[in-house]
């Protein structure tokens, strides 16, 4: 049990690796927003799905700076991929996120 638990957390450092070295920062950026999308909305019902996070939380999670993130997020709402309210991130053009994230739903 205690084998078959570190592998399955080996890979999973094995993929996030593979992912922070691969991808843009844009990319990592759109991917957090669509893995906490989906994780939020399995908690709550309803259409509007607002993440909730720290941009510091959100940095570390795609693995930049807050700066880079808070440009980013700030071009995500330029384009109308996502609307803000404080701390509030609401994902309004999924299509487009996951063309950016540059995966295949």
């Amino acid at each position: 049990m205690l084998l078959k638990s570190l592998s399955h957390e080996f890979s999973v450092m094995a993929n996030l690796m593979t992912v922070l070295s691969q991808r843009t920062v844009r990319e990592r950026v759109a991917l957090s927003l669509l893995i906490l999308q989906k994780k939020y909305k399995s908690d709550i019902s309803g259409d509007k799905v607002y993440i909730t996070l720290s941009r510091a939380d959100l940095a570390n999670m795609v693995g930049t700076a807050n700066e880079t993130l808070a440009r980013i997020l700030h071009d995500f709402r330029e384009d109308h991929l996502i609307v803000m309210e404080g701390r509030k991130i609401q994902l309004t053009d999924l299509e487009r996120l996951t063309r950016i994230a540059n995966i295949y739903r």
